[in-house]
């Protein structure tokens, strides 16, 4: 009857919160081990064990490294563990979930080669935080990330990407979809999700829209076949404000700024330590902040209306 939920915290590390099914917070504990700057949690599961598992990325020396904490049922951590694919560039866990063998296994992807490769990456842990095994996706012919999982079966699993991928018990692809497969299923920058449901088929969700204004959501058959789509505007027609994309970001980012008028509009940028580094007029709605003589870290971004703010909005470069 409760909810758990993690992400970063404005002091930069990654909490876990609990709340009641009113919102009125239960507990909330913050992570960070030694030797890193900052970091998110991503998602996270409850274990059998009544504890939780999450998984999400730190920042230190210039990369981000793959992040898992256990914990137990009141949020103290148990073990962690780090995963560094190739120093200087981008690792993120992005899926999180326990097995029928009481296994934790993490999706994500490992960025390598000239910050411009990415591989799909999983990871399976027993409930001690003994690495059991390891899977590298080949970016071409399988996938560059995933981004979330499920145990199909004893044996199985189903990997959400741009498009769905059954693996066997050691690791193979047995059944991957088309590679143009996941247009219909939300195949943009945002988070892609995918959850069998009770007649075995499959229910999809993602981004249909670069800029996050619409989400898809999609039926597929027992075989991965899509049976039904709906689209769903998730910004109103009145919206006012500012969306930010992608985030994080390397180097450049995209304000999208939804006003009715711009020329009493501004933009103002904030380093974590509160001093302004950059401020522009709105003269058009879609605005490319250019962050590449910036070091990697957190942001932020006001939109003010006739000298006051009217909403900020948190960014993180990551180079």
């Amino acid at each position: 009857g409760n909810l758990i939920t993690t992400g970063s915290s404005m002091d930069n590390t990654i909490n876990l919160q609990k709340f009641d099914l009113n919102g009125n917070l239960i507990w909330r504990e913050t992570y960070l081990p030694d030797g890193f700057e900052y970091g998110a949690g991503y998602s996270v599961t409850q274990t059998t064990d009544g504890g939780y598992a999450i998984t999400g990325y730190v920042h230190g020396l210039n990369n981000n490294d793959i992040i898992v904490i256990k914990t137990n049922e009141i949020g103290d951590s148990l073990w962690t563990w780090t995963y560094d694919g190739t120093q200087n560039y981008r690792d993120v866990g992005n899926c999180i979930i326990e097995n029928s063998f009481n296994e934790i296994l993490i999706g994500g992807y490992i960025n390598e080669v000239n910050n411009r490769d990415y591989y799909g990456f999983l990871v399976n842990f027993n409930a001690l935080g003994d690495t059991l095994w390891t899977r590298k996706f080949d970016t071409d012919n399988e996938t560059s990330s995933i981004y979330s999982l499920l145990q199909y079966n004893e044996n199985n699993y189903i990997l959400r990407s741009t498009k769905i991928i059954i693996i066997d018990e050691n690791q193979d692809i047995i059944w991957d979809s088309v590679d143009d497969w996941g247009i219909n299923i939300g195949n943009a920058s945002g988070d892609r999700s995918i959850q069998q449901l009770q007649d075995n088929q499959f229910i999809c969700c993602g981004e249909k829209n670069i800029n996050g204004s619409s989400i898809i959501v999609s039926k597929t058959d027992s075989t991965g076949n899509v049976v039904s789509t709906k689209d769903y505007d998730i910004l109103p027609t009145t919206y006012s404000g500012i969306i930010c994309f992608p985030n994080p970001f390397n180097p450049s980012i995209n304000l999208d700024v939804r006003v009715d008028e711009m020329n009493n509009h501004k933009i103002e940028i904030f380093n974590i330590k509160g001093q302004m580094i950059d401020n522009f007029p709105v003269n058009n709605k879609n605005i490319i902040w250019n962050a590449s003589t910036y070091s990697s870290g957190l942001y932020f971004v006001n939109l003010i209306k006739n000298g006051k703010i009217i909403q900020t909005k948190k960014i993180t470069l990551i180079k």
